[in-house]
């Protein structure tokens, strides 16, 4: 029957197209002439140079133990925040449950169960909740009953 043929027909190319540009995607990365290959990976790369001078990857690694008393691993260089890992530089914060994680240092802190950036402030309270603490730009005024913190 030509009309089954045609149909089979159509389903082969259809597949030999989609065949086709999976192989053109999976291809050879274009590199030009010194060797620069024009890749995500190498851009990363690249960018991982960059960090601070001492290298985490020649750290040992640091063992924590969570609040269950279970034993995990931070990459060199880290600390333990109850539960957490926290980076070279950054701050670790405890939530309102007590749980740890971590922030950003640099300027930046801790604000009830968020972080505040660099360039921000928590707005905090002597008697409202810490579950209520909110984040907001330093030129933000924070609300009645809170103060900004830095």
């Amino acid at each position: 029957n030509i009309s089954t043929t045609m149909m089979a027909l159509g389903r082969v190319l259809a597949l030999a197209a989609l065949l086709g540009s999976s192989a053109v995607a999976l291809g050879d990365e274009e590199c030009s002439a010194d060797g620069d290959c024009d890749r995500e990976e190498t851009s990363l790369l690249a960018l991982r140079g960059e960090q601070d001078t001492e290298s985490r990857r020649r750290l040992p690694p640091v063992t924590c133990v969570n609040k269950q008393g279970s034993k995990f691993m931070c990459a060199g260089g880290d600390h333990c925040c109850v539960g957490a890992c926290v980076g070279v530089n950054d701050v670790c914060c405890i939530n309102v449950n007590g749980d740890g994680f971590p922030c950003m240092g640099h300027g930046g802190g801790c604000c009830g169960n968020a972080c505040f950036a660099p360039g921000s402030k928590c707005c905090a309270s002597y008697f409202k909740p810490k579950s209520r603490w909110y984040p907001v730009t330093d030129k933000t005024k924070c609300a009645t009953g809170f103060y900004g913190t830095q």
